[in-house]
């Protein structure tokens, strides 16, 4: 489990922006919110493919010890869905090789 990491927007940032080029299309994303009691930042991409979308992540102990993360997305056009959940798939798994390895910095000012 997670026990404490702070939340952060990485990429070329400005103010509550953040600009996400991993994959076309690049995207810019907007943070609409962040409970650092809760591990829950949510956001918007405010340039991109999307009419409309809306999104959140939160982590938490499973009770037994484990992390559990979920990750929402609310999209239109629908006809996108598809095209999201791979990328949500591919970022998912970049969350687990981070949680997975040493390699991270966790609880720095």
């Amino acid at each position: 489990m997670v026990a404490s990491a702070p939340l952060e927007m990485r990429g070329r940032g400005e103010s509550d922006t953040n600009i996400c080029s991993h994959r076309p299309p690049t995207v810019r994303e907007r943070l609409v919110s962040c409970d650092e009691d809760a591990r829950r930042p949510a956001w918007s991409i405010v340039d991109g493919p999307y009419r409309h979308h809306h999104a959140s992540a939160q982590v938490s102990d499973d009770g037994n010890g484990a992390t559990v993360f979920v990750w929402i997305a609310d999209i239109l056009p629908a006809s996108l869905a598809d095209w999201t959940a791979r990328m949500m798939e591919l970022g998912i798994d970049a969350v687990r090789r981070t949680l997975e390895s040493g390699d991270r910095v966790v609880g720095t000012q």
